[in-house]
């Protein structure tokens, strides 16, 4: 493992949120609520029309990449369009000082607001897995991601909105990744030269913070599915992780 600074590694759920255990011990009964109600469900991009080159590999950062929202709190930046954040998130530059800029959906996803919480349509095609989430005391942001086939998320980083004293935690649950013989599955984060790899698998979570650059495999013949879960946890906290 190549560690370069406190927060630049990966956390499990028992670090980043425990009650996330009781949605793990239900995870068959989970995953197959979304088998079922896959095709019910409204899939939105958050691009950013980057292309970018890493030996053969041709990526488009979030090209094949897509996220069916479930629910996010009220916040000043949030696009109800797509669970995406529009002023942090609305210019970037990449590792290499080149802007792009998010291309949002035309498509309105947002059913209700209660609480401060606005929840999509598709929490009414997954209501077991968004009520596992909320009783967690996941608030932030949450959602289901797919990746196509042969395809990744080129080196980038997050400007996600957060507190003075807190940290944007992205976690990753894997819900259906069918991993063949030979292929990869994976995120990493750090640097091109320098990265931590974690495999992306059915069951298995991971959380990272998302500000730190990162880019995403997947050398399946199948699509990845992902819970994506976000977390505002205490600088203070991490630190002592």
């Amino acid at each position: 493992m190549v560690s370069r600074t406190w927060f630049d590694k990966f956390w499990t759920h028992e670090e980043i949120c425990p009650r996330l255990k009781y949605l793990l011990d239900d995870f068959d009964e989970i995953r197959q609520e979304f088998i079922d109600n896959k095709d019910k469900l409204i899939w939105n991009t958050w691009n950013y029309g980057l292309k970018r080159y890493q030996e053969d590999w041709i990526y488009k950062a979030y090209e094949g990449w897509e996220v069916a929202g479930l629910y996010a709190e009220e916040h000043p930046s949030i696009d109800w369009g797509n669970l995406g954040y529009t002023s942090d998130q609305g210019s970037k530059e990449d590792m290499d000082g080149q802007e792009f800029k998010c291309t949002g959906t035309d498509e309105d996803i947002l059913d209700r607001i209660e609480d401060g919480i606005g929840y999509t349509k598709n929490t009414l095609a997954l209501p077991k897995l968004t009520r596992y989430l909320r009783d967690a005391g996941i608030t932030s942001r949450a959602a289901i991601s797919v990746t196509d086939p042969s395809t990744g998320l080129a080196w980038h980083f997050d400007k996600d909105p957060e507190g003075d004293d807190t940290m944007l935690i992205r976690g990753l649950i894997g819900l259906d990744v069918r991993v063949g013989f030979d292929e990869e599955c994976y995120i990493g984060i750090g640097t091109p030269k320098h990265e931590d790899k974690h495999d992306i698998r059915t069951g298995v979570d991971l959380f990272f913070y998302s500000r730190v650059p990162h880019h995403v495999v997947n050398r399946l013949k199948h699509p990845r599915y992902c819970i994506l879960l976000d977390v505002l946890v205490p600088k203070d906290t991490l630190r002592n992780k």
